[in-house]
């Protein structure tokens, strides 16, 4: 049976950003992008349709990995 993991990637910063397009762009077997934080709006916006939160803490708080 194959599963996919939902990851999140915190700070999209150059490396972080990497990740997450990797990941959006199937690069990843079985896994997805689920969430991206980052304290800067303008970052959060360069990945339309994910997720986005400002602080770890509210990503934790929401649930959204449960």
């Amino acid at each position: 049976m194959k599963s996919t993991v939902r990851i999140g990637v915190i700070g999209l910063g150059n490396m972080g950003l990497v990740h997450a397009r990797h990941l959006l762009d199937g690069k990843v077997a079985r896994a997805t992008l689920a969430a991206i934080v980052d304290k800067d709006p303008a970052r959060l916006a360069e990945l339309p349709g994910v997720k986005g939160f400002a602080d770890c803490a509210a990503l934790f708080r929401s649930g959204w990995f449960v």
